[in-house]
C-alpha cells in the first residue's frame, strides 16, 4: 500500500498575514485573559463571525502580556483590526485606550517595535 504525502500549498497561494502590535494604556492592572477577550469580542462585533473566519485573526499568547501583544491577521483585514482596537473603551469596567503601535509582515520586526 502506497501512502502519498499531501503536497504543500505554494507560497503564492497561501494567505498573506500581517502582525499588529498593540498597547493597552490604563492606570489599573488588567489580566491577560480579559484583554484578549475584549479584543476578540471587539473584532467579532465589527466584522462578524464570517469575517473572523476569513481574517484568520488570533492573538499570539507567547509574546503578549497585560499591556502589550501581537495580533495575527490576514493582510486584507488590517484596517478592520486597527479599527476594532480603537473601539475598545473599557476592559473589566475600567477605562482603557488601546492603540496600534505598528504593523509588519515579519514577526521579528514587529517585536522590535
Amino acid at each position: 500500500m502506497n501512502i502519498r504525502k499531501i503536497k504543500p500549498i505554494l507560497p503564492s497561494l497561501r494567505e498573506k498575514k500581517r502582525y499588529l502590535k498593540y498597547e493597552v494604556v490604563s492606570n489599573n492592572k488588567l489580566t491577560k485573559e480579559s484583554t484578549h477577550n475584549s479584543i476578540i469580542s471587539s473584532l467579532k462585533s465589527l466584522i462578524g463571525d464570517l469575517g473572523m473566519a476569513e481574517s484568520g485573526s488570533r492573538i499570539l499568547k507567547k509574546v503578549s502580556d497585560e499591556k502589550n501583544g501581537i495580533i495575527v491577521v490576514n493582510s486584507k483585514f488590517v484596517d478592520y483590526a486597527r479599527a476594532a482596537l480603537v473601539f475598545i473603551k473599557e476592559i473589566e469596567g475600567r477605562p482603557v485606550t488601546v492603540r496600534c503601535i505598528g504593523v509588519s509582515g515579519m514577526l521579528n520586526k514587529v517585536q522590535k517595535i
